[in-house]
């Protein structure tokens, strides 16, 4: 429990995530690491907020409330090791599988009575539950069965060679394989990941503040200086969406993440995307990528929703089963590879890898960054690799291309 009478630097040094609220509440200053060294021990948090004029006790609670927050969530993030099924799926997939699992339970509940599974958003986890991902070194801390999604952690070196590379994984994918995915490669040729499905992400325009401008037809047209501070993307504070900054660095290389950056006016959940398209508050912007599913949500009469030339970015949903659990659970398996999932997926506007079940009402164009890639780098340090790129012009605007 933080108190107002303790100081600066022992608070910030306990519970560092708690900077955030200094900054929103204009107190950056205080957080900075050369002021927290050099005064931080002098400085009791309640002196500091009476100076500025801020209400001691409702900061103390905003702050306490924070760290108990932090703490459930700790709590949570150990809890998803101990299921024998967890998904971290898209947000827009999170309920509607829960609920089609939750089918088969029932249905199978005498089999199925012990058994835990857990669905939660991939959003919530991808910065806490996947950075312990690469502190596993026993393959029984996993799950049997584990659905993540974007281009996460398991997709990292450190995972494949620990893990995948030595076979501890099987895929339960068809060999026969959806024809609308046919060019791209999504399946996993070394049949270690079973792909489920891809979060499609794809453009969408507001046309009240296009302008004389020229409607952005793919990827790259996001890249131009026509766009400057006027997109919005998945994002939040100092973090933006791998799923789309990935594939654009892999097509177009590291000035295109300059350039996004210096285009990019602020990161938003695509739920958010959605109302102020329906809306027309100014914190809006002209430009959004959003996935697929989003675009279902918009009623805006002003809305294009364009599938881009290079392709709608696929953002894998993939499984990683284990292989002494593959014959053990088989028939849930079986169920989640179904024709009735794949109906689910794309009644939702999320392509199924099922060859009997049509993509009905996709584009034809798919961007993805393709198993080559993946494998022939560590995409942990690409990722570093972006963000040392698209930050800093994201928070000074400058730089860019045209």
């Amino acid at each position: 429990m933080i108190r107002a009478s303790q100081n600066l630097k022992q608070i910030v040094s306990t519970y560092p995530f708690i900077t955030s609220l200094f900054r929103n509440a204009g107190l950056g200053a205080y957080c900075e690491p050369g002021f927290i060294d050099k005064a931080g021990k002098y400085m009791q948090l309640g002196s500091i907020l009476r100076q500025m004029r801020i209400d001691v006790d409702q900061f103390v609670k905003a702050i306490n409330m924070a760290i108990d927050e932090q703490n459930d969530k700790c709590g949570r993030d150990k809890e998803l090791f101990n299921v024998k099924l967890l998904c971290l799926l898209p947000c827009g997939l999170r309920n509607i599988f829960r609920e089609h699992l939750t089918s088969f339970f029932s249905d199978h509940y005498s089999q199925y009575s012990s058994f835990r599974f857990l669905c939660e958003g991939n959003v919530n986890h991808e910065l806490n539950f996947y950075d312990q991902i690469d502190s596993i070194d026993d393959l029984n801390q996993l799950p049997e069965l584990l659905i993540t999604s974007d281009f996460n952690n398991v997709m990292h070196q450190r995972f494949l060679r620990r893990f995948a590379d030595s076979g501890e994984f099987v895929s339960q994918e068809s060999t026969v394989c959806n024809s609308w995915w046919n060019e791209v490669g999504f399946s996993d040729t070394l049949r270690h990941f079973t792909m489920l499905t891809a979060n499609m992400l794809v453009i969408v325009v507001d046309r009240r503040r296009l302008g004389n401008r020229v409607m952005p037809a793919g990827w790259e047209d996001l890249l131009s200086d026509n766009f400057r501070r006027d997109i919005i993307m998945r994002g939040d504070g100092d973090f933006f969406c791998n799923a789309v900054l990935l594939p654009l660095y892999q097509r177009f290389g590291a000035n295109a993440m300059i350039a996004l950056g210096c285009n990019v006016k602020c990161g938003m959940h695509p739920a958010q995307m959605v109302k102020q398209l329906n809306g027309n508050s100014d914190a809006g912007a002209t430009v959004y990528v959003m996935p697929w599913f989003f675009t279902l949500t918009i009623t805006s009469d002003w809305a294009a929703i364009v599938w881009p030339r290079e392709g709608a970015i696929a953002s894998p949903v993939s499984m990683l089963v284990k292989k002494d659990a593959a014959e053990r659970y088989h028939d849930l398996i079986d169920y989640i590879m179904s024709a009735s999932t794949a109906e689910l997926l794309v009644n939702h506007k999320f392509p199924t890898l099922h060859h009997g079940v049509a993509n009905r009402d996709f584009g034809s164009r798919i961007l993805w960054t393709g198993w080559d890639f993946i494998r022939d780098n560590d995409l942990a340090e690409v990722k570093l690799t972006i963000q040392n790129l698209f930050m800093p012009s994201y928070t000074s605007g400058a730089g860019g291309i045209t």
